[in-house]
């Protein structure tokens, strides 16, 4: 057991996307929740999540990738660098594009990692591949956990925000009540959530996510629906 003495771990925690998606606020809880790590980022793209993360004070080194040969060789001999700076106790990799980019730095360097899987991009093809790379894998559900090794893997869902708690509490009893926490942009199937009231009119719907600078118009066009 760590004594109350010990040094927190170094964690450098590569995440590909910039914006404030599930994946960057679940980065952002785990920070939040505990002083045990020394949490250093790097962020492949230019986003909001950037400024949330320079707000508590962590380490940020962020560039934008994108999809090209040219931008991730780029990108990788940069995040070569930071590892080496950095030296970190352990690599925390926020989903699978990291994994390419972070993989030959870990293995030459012996630096342990861990995969954290939010989705299911790449999971039967590249995913597998980083997985059986990695110390270790998190699953942020039990469904995201089926393509994992079992061995290495452990489930660490979203936290559910207090607000969530109390807007439930608060719900009718005498109906049956579906949430869905996502972000508000048009591809994550609020509006078919909302035109299914019409057949199941027995149920409420409860929404619990953050507008999207990306879909700047949705939440209006959801109220209307």
């Amino acid at each position: 057991m760590k004594g109350k003495d010990t040094p927190p771990l170094r964690v450098l925690a590569v995440t590909p996307k910039g914006d404030l998606g599930g994946a960057e606020r679940w980065l952002l809880a785990v920070g939040d929740a505990t002083t045990r790590l020394q949490l250093n980022v790097v962020v492949l793209e230019e986003g909001p999540v950037v400024e949330q993360l320079e707000s508590r004070g962590w380490p940020v080194w962020y560039r934008p990738t994108g999809r090209s040969v040219s931008g991730m060789w780029e990108s990788y001999r940069w995040l070569g660098a930071i590892i080496t700076e950095v030296a970190p106790d352990v690599i925390l990799l926020n989903g699978v594009k990291p994994g390419l980019l972070a993989t030959p730095w870990a293995k030459r360097l012996k630096i342990p990692m861990v995969l954290v899987k939010h989705g299911t991009a790449f999971e039967r093809s590249l995913a597998p591949l980083v997985a059986r790379a990695s110390t270790g894998c998190i699953a942020v559900s039990d469904s995201h956990a089926v393509r994992l090794p079992a061995a290495k893997t452990r489930v660490i869902p979203p936290a559910r925000p207090a607000s969530v708690e109390s807007r439930l509490r608060e719900t009718d009893s005498g109906n049956l009540v579906v949430l869905m926490a996502t972000r508000l942009v048009p591809n994550k199937g609020v509006d078919t959530a909302i035109r299914s009231l019409e057949i199941a009119s027995q149920w409420r719907l409860l929404v619990a996510g953050a507008e999207d600078a990306t879909a700047p118009d949705e939440l209006s066009r959801l109220q209307d629906l």
